[in-house]
């Protein structure tokens, strides 16, 4: 008797292509309804146990095929480019998972020293080592060479990592510092249009300034919360350039803008680290609160954005090259209010927390090097004779440029940065046992560098490398990709003429009005638990007004 198992046709169990493979089970299954389950129990079972080993079978020799076509393509790019193995890995033999790490990571975050156990890592390890955290592969590097790399020879190799993108997307939008490729590129065109065609004026930074100065006069010699004061400042003069000046009626609107603003950021800052290594958690950042003060922000820039677009379309409007307001230069370019208002909270985020941590910073910084502050005072003195400091001043001054650039590389305000290898590719260095042969990347590999721990680094920097000493800029020349302070490659800072300038103005201020600044807090400097590096006890000083 004919079995109901041998009626299949041959093709249906063994099908000479994967991809027919799924295409026959449905065919099988319809066959099987037409077999009587009581009657021929053993055959059904046999036929599912044969379809699931073949099924498994496929899957496996597909993903083998695929593995060693991948292990074989790779083994040549590495023979062409001559890569050797890493030099050294923080990974230990016995922690495939990359477990150690992770730990270590966590035990300095909540210790608050995140930067330091990062700086000792490239201190055990070396410039360029490896390593993995959980399912991620990664290059740890602090030689300008691979940091060229990755940055600009090879820079359509490698996109920006995932939980930073999702970050900002969720909190502000497809912006410029949340993007890549063709839409990196659009954004990027959009705000070098607003950017080049702002006509920069410190006489309305100097109210901005002036306001910060007379915040300080009142408190007399009380404690000065000047990472308050700080950001304070960098948000009115960030706006006022992003967006205008403001009429008095527009005064409550923009105080709820920067309130709903203040939790947008206090949400990232709380969630930041999280997201950028689980980045599908971004849900989190989701609820009432958070969703109606993005929506009172996105209507206070679309209002702003829609006034700009029609001082656009006025004829006398049309030939202008240069503009009040970055708003007014992005607005003559498109009619699209969303890309506009996109890139303009993009930039207002980067001014705003940047410049503001690296104000806070350096006041720290001054507070307790009087010496430095005295240099300074005398500098400015000197150049401006008491008048108030012009654009082109600020570049004339070295003192202040090196004092700045010092507390930069003292404080850097992120103090690790990253790529995502989009492809195979390759750094110059890292590999074989001198460390000085190039080092194969695999796609899907995070590339991170510390800029924390690239400061510091005393063939570039000198002696004393923790301290804070401006003098040591006047014999130094570091070169791009070993001070990072703007970025570099295409994807370097484009608000770095006014984030500089917003940054140089105020202290110019400070020293031509502020006798004396004196720590008011004792306590050592530790690390937040934020994306951005500050202070976690807050920057307090004491000082004492220039008597008139």
């Amino acid at each position: 008797m004919t079995s109901k198992l041998e009626l299949i046709p041959a093709r249906l169990l063994w099908p000479p292509k994967v991809h027919d493979y799924y295409s026959s089970l449905f065919q099988t299954a319809f066959f099987l309804e037409s077999v009587d389950r009581k009657r021929f129990p053993d055959e059904l079972a046999r036929l599912i146990v044969v379809c699931a080993t073949g099924v498994l079978f496929v899957v496996v020799l597909a993903k083998l095929r695929k593995k060693i076509k991948t292990a074989v393509q790779r083994r040549a790019f590495r023979r062409h480019h001559g890569c050797q193995p890493a030099q050294a890995s923080a990974l230990p033999m016995c922690d495939i998972l990359g477990l150690c790490v992770v730990l270590r990571m966590a035990y300095n975050v909540l210790n608050h020293r995140f930067a330091l156990g990062v700086r000792k890592l490239f201190d055990q390890y070396g410039t360029t080592h490896t390593a993995r955290v959980l399912h991620r592969s990664m290059v740890n590097t602090i030689d300008p060479r691979n940091l060229n790399t990755i940055m600009k020879t090879r820079f359509q190799d490698c996109t920006i990592i995932p939980g930073r993108e999702k970050l900002i997307r969720v909190l502000l939008g497809k912006g410029v510092f949340a993007t890549d490729g063709e839409d990196w590129r659009r954004s990027r065109a959009l705000v070098r249009a607003g950017m080049s065609s702002y006509q920069y004026d410190t006489a309305r930074l100097e109210v901005h300034a002036a306001a910060l100065i007379g915040r300080v006069e009142a408190q007399g010699d009380r404690d000065i919360d000047s990472g308050r004061i700080a950001f304070e400042y960098t948000f009115d003069s960030a706006t006022d350039f992003l967006f205008g000046e403001a009429s008095d009626e527009d005064r409550a609107s923009k105080l709820q803008f920067a309130k709903d603003f203040a939790f947008l950021g206090k949400m990232a800052r709380v969630l930041a680290i999280l997201i950028s290594q689980v980045p599908f958690l971004a849900w989190l950042m989701h609820g009432s609160d958070f969703h109606d003060a993005q929506k009172r922000v996105f209507a206070f820039v679309d209002k702003h954005v829609d006034q700009a677009q029609e001082r656009a379309t006025n004829p006398a409007n049309r030939s202008k090259t240069k503009h009040e307001s970055i708003v007014d230069g992005m607005a003559a370019t498109t009619t699209d209010v969303v890309r506009v208002r996109t890139e303009l909270l993009n930039l207002l985020l980067a001014r705003h927390v940047t410049v503001g941590i690296a104000l806070s910073e350096l006041v720290y910084c001054l507070s307790r090097e009087p010496e430095v502050w005295t240099k300074l005072q005398a500098e400015v003195l000197e150049q401006l004779q008491g008048r108030l400091p012009r654009r082109e001043d600020l570049k004339l001054m070295p003192y202040l440029n090196h004092t700045i650039n010092e507390a930069i590389r003292v404080r850097p305000t992120l103090s690790v940065h990253g790529r995502r290898a989009t492809c195979d590719t390759v750094v110059p260095v890292g590999g074989g046992a001198s460390g000085e042969d190039p080092l194969f990347v695999s796609q899907g590999t995070y590339v991170v560098y510390s800029n924390y721990a690239l400061y510091r680094n005393p063939a570039v920097f000198g002696a004393e490398i923790d301290a804070f000493r401006p003098d040591r800029w006047a014999s130094i020349r570091p070169a791009t990709f070993e001070y990072l302070n703007f970025g570099a490659g295409p994807r370097f800072c484009p608000g770095k003429e006014m984030g500089w300038t917003m940054l140089a103005y105020v202290t110019v201020r400070l020293a031509q009005e502020v006798q004396t600044l004196t720590a008011r807090d004792n306590r050592p400097w530790e690390e937040a638990k934020a994306f951005s590096f500050h202070n976690r006890h807050g920057v307090h000083v004491a000082a004492t007004m220039v008597s008139m």
